[in-house]
């Protein structure tokens, strides 16, 4: 381990930060009142997206795609779900999103009963968690 009492390189990268500059602590966009940016909740809403869409791509059968959306992209939310303060419609659109992308892709047709996309499987469901029941 090297000492050296010169601690000009430290100098040199700290920042002041203002009333609306931010910073991130582990992921999450912060004000520098230690206030959770609102801006967390988009970066968060598009990497779900971005997993169930890359999921979709996928040649996987119904019953693993769905298990892989609720194992891959879902968990993303539960690490945040206590950091970002967010109201019941926020989930719902997020629902709502997440049903848009299996539609484009044809996992979940549009006619289809929405209520039994979120049934479990062991009650003729397809079994997809349902982000609505966080909030």
């Amino acid at each position: 381990m090297v000492v050296t009492s010169d601690l000009s390189f430290v100098e040199n990268d700290a920042v002041i930060l203002e009333g609306h500059q931010g910073y991130k602590y582990l992921g999450i966009t912060e004000y520098a009142s230690s206030i959770i940016k609102r801006e967390t909740f988009d970066i968060v809403r598009d990497e779900i997206l971005a997993r169930v869409e890359k999921l979709c791509k996928t040649k996987l059968n119904g019953k693993n795609i769905l298990r892989a959306i609720n194992e891959h992209a879902v968990l993303v939310i539960n690490y945040h779900i206590e950091l970002v303060k967010l109201e019941p419609e926020d989930f719902r659109s997020l629902d709502h999103d997440i049903r848009q992308v299996l539609t484009n892709y044809q996992v979940h047709l549009q006619p289809a009963c929405k209520e039994r996309l979120y049934l479990p499987r062991a009650e003729m469901g397809r079994g997809l968690v349902n982000i609505e029941h966080y909030s």
